[in-house]
């Protein structure tokens, strides 16, 4: 409605100083803008019942009453911060078709990798020392093989010592006398 009464067009907008800060339109269209008045940030699409935003910050619970929550991205990423401890966060991170699972600090700092999946060949990287450069226990998918790489032993066995250790140079097999009838 312009100032003589009459309708102007199929919407209706709301400015302050000039500058649009609501419109709804035609159909049920809803639209919130920036500042500026120039771009919406916050619109509601009635026909298409979608609610879409630049930006978005919960302070409380989020309930998703949906089976599936699906983020497209060219490297899609989740960090899980902790409120107790300092520079311990996890990062799921999805690049280049493999999927991450990486130690971040509280800046959101790359740290160090914890596991790797690739999509494409099913192997799994997992295990890495503590910088998480390096994987020490690997699946190749391909070989039907797991990998421990390193020159730590593997070992079988409980805590006592008894049991089975695999080197890259040999096999030993630990066992503890406890009678003089074993």
């Amino acid at each position: 409605i312009d100032p003589t009464g009459s309708v102007a067009s199929s919407k209706l907008d709301f400015s302050i100083d000039g500058n649009t800060a609501l419109r709804i339109a035609e159909g049920g269209d809803i639209s919130f803008y920036e500042d500026t008045g120039t771009t919406a940030k916050l619109t509601w699409d009635a026909s298409a019942e979608l609610l879409t935003t630049t930006g978005l910050t919960v302070d409380g619970t989020a309930n998703f009453n949906s089976n599936n929550i699906v983020h497209t991205a060219t490297t899609p990423n989740y960090v899980l911060s902790e409120s107790d401890v300092t520079d311990e966060n996890t990062q799921f991170l999805q690049a280049s078709g493999t999927l991450r699972i990486r130690t971040v600090d509280d800046a959101g700092a790359y740290v160090a990798d914890r596991m790797r999946i690739d999509h494409g060949t099913g192997d799994i990287n997992l295990g890495y020392e503590d910088t998480g450069s390096t994987a020490k226990l690997f699946w190749d998918a391909s070989a039907e093989s797991l990998v421990v790489g390193g020159s730590a032993a593997v070992s079988l066995g409980d805590t006592t010592g008894d049991g089975l250790e695999i080197y890259s140079t040999g096999i030993n097999l630990k066992r503890t006398c406890t009678s003089s009838t074993q």
